[in-house]
């Protein structure tokens, strides 16, 4: 999609003639280098400007806007639950950690509508400070957007690990070790978009102006700084291996992980089902409560699975246009638009309807976020409520027996 678009050549070459005013111009105001190369397949005269097609206003404009700043209210309110004492967890931590990373993802998309799209700014090329701001924005989405990815197949992960294995979560699945995969899994995302934040450079670049007094605003041009290019000289292989490697670990592999993980715990939900039914019992509370949660976490991983694949299969399509000379040959510029604009909802919608899925699946978690916000109503969570939220997150069947390290979904 447009929205991951990260990398694109395109040959600008001096004969052109651009009359703009920058860092890199000679004397006369003309570009003097023979190749100029842009992102997001960017091919438009200078100062960089965002064209977006007609579908794509209202959505960026306005929908996009409600629906990012009612998701980070909603995970505000996520946190707020799972941080408390009785319903912190290995699990809920992770929960914490992609309800975060959720966040930051609509926070680092919200300037990019908001200064865009209501206000008609994109009529206009892009000022040069917005031009800074907005690539920053950009990078930190992306590593936002990785790190969700990693955090969710984390959450499938270990959702198998305590059903398949109960005895051995114990020590596996705690606390601690889901903090250590949060730092781990945020490093290792800064790391795979780690030349996103060194391969491009911005400079400003102001149009010549038919006025007699005064110049027109300064906007910017993108472009790989010198050492990029004599560092990988194949500009065009360096960009196609860029979208396979970032495609592969941003997308693809927690995808696949998640696919894995999901069928292996539908399997193992019937499993247990089909054996309590043959001898004749339905389990104990634990037993439920795992079942539940199982179930829980099995539809938060089929929304991630709905919103994230497209994405991947996106990433390989603009692999092979890049390594076959097919540049917009597979997808047009305005399917690409509006493919993209369809999938940034759907992802936004993924991240909102987590919320709505612990609040509609786990009664503890009604019951924990009223008595956060009620306090004064008469309700209050009794020890057996407070028991049940805690047992609903753990795979054992006493809880006094565990420490709080050692709490496990």
């Amino acid at each position: 999609m447009a929205w991951n678009r990260t990398l694109e050549v395109t040959n600008m070459t001096s004969t052109v003639g651009l009359n703009v005013t920058n860092s890199t111009a000679d004397g006369g105001g003309n570009f003097t280098q023979d190749e100029y190369y842009y992102y997001y397949y960017y091919n438009e005269p200078p100062p960089y400007q965002v064209r977006p097609i007609a579908v794509e206003i209202p959505f960026k404009g306005f929908v996009y806007p409600v629906l990012a700043i009612v998701t980070i209210l909603g995970n505000i309110l996520t946190v707020s639950v799972f941080i408390k004492e009785r319903m912190r967890t290995a699990t809920s931590v992770l929960l914490i950690c992609l309800a975060v990373s959720d966040s930051v993802i609509c926070a680092s998309l919200l300037p990019n509508f908001l200064y865009l799209y209501p206000t008609g700014n994109f009529k206009t090329y892009v000022m040069y400070g917005w031009c800074v701001a907005l690539q920053i924005l950009s990078n930190i989405y992306r590593v936002a957007r990785t790190t969700s990815n990693w955090i969710t197949a984390a959450i499938g992960l270990q959702r198998y690990i305590i059903v398949r294995l109960p005895f051995k979560a114990k020590r596996i699945c705690t606390i601690k070790t889901s903090l250590l995969t949060c730092v781990f899994i945020t490093i290792a995302s800064l790391l795979i978009h780690l030349l996103q934040f060194l391969a491009l450079e911005i400079i400003p670049s102001t149009p010549s102006s038919t006025l007699t007094n005064g110049t027109l605003p300064t906007g910017c041009i993108k472009q790989f700084p010198v050492w990029i290019i004599d560092t990988f000289q194949d500009m065009k292989r360096m960009v196609w291996m860029h979208y396979l490697f970032t495609g592969i670990f941003s997308g693809l592999l927690p995808c696949l992980l998640l696919l894995i993980t999901t069928v292996l715990l539908v399997l193992q939900l019937r499993r247990r089902r089909k054996n309590l039914g043959k001898n004749g019992c339905h389990g104990d509370a634990s037993d439920k409560n795992t079942r539940r949660v199982t179930r829980f976490v099995i539809v938060i991983l089929i929304v991630f699975l709905l919103a994230e694949m497209q994405d991947a299969v996106a990433f390989f399509i603009y692999v092979y246009e890049i390594s076959s000379d097919k540049d917009r040959k597979v997808l047009s510029r305005e399917a690409d638009m509006t493919w993209d604009t369809f999938t940034v909802l759907i992802a936004l919608l993924s991240y909102h309807v987590n919320f709505w899925i612990y609040l509609l699946m786990s009664k503890q978690f009604r019951c924990v976020l009223r008595a956060r916000f009620c306090p004064r109503d008469g309700f209050r969570v009794n020890k057996r409520d407070d028991r049940l939220t805690t047992a609903s997150f753990l795979p054992e069947n006493s809880t006094s027996q565990m420490s709080s390290t050692q709490k496990a979904v």
